[in-house]
């Protein structure tokens, strides 16, 4: 409402508007014969690409974020991975077919 108090609709149409509150591009509106007016594949295939740069800054953030706090002992170190050899599947088997 604020956005639309502050830009006329030759300034800012309602798509865009909505767009920013919703922080999303490519809203699909319905046109006055209700027809869903549909992507094209390289709109997809952009939006699909700023996702994926998104969720990658992301991450990287995250990452760093953990670091700082595990440098500062406000988080304890991620847990190891626990890795299973071949002998502890054959071992495991074992005691199963002894338990029958």
């Amino acid at each position: 409402m604020k956005l639309r108090q502050h830009h006329s609709a030759k300034e800012m149409s309602d798509k865009s508007i909505m767009e920013r509150v919703l922080g999303c591009e490519f809203l699909r509106f319905a046109d006055s014969s209700s027809h869903l007016i549909r992507p094209t594949y390289d709109e997809l295939l952009a939006e699909l690409n700023a996702i994926n740069s998104r969720l990658h800054d992301v991450e990287g953030g995250l990452d760093e974020f953990c670091q700082v706090l595990r440098a500062n002992s406000l988080m304890p170190p991620p847990p190891k991975p626990k890795y299973v050899s071949d002998a502890d599947l054959y071992l495991n088997s074992e005691q199963h077919d002894d338990s029958s």
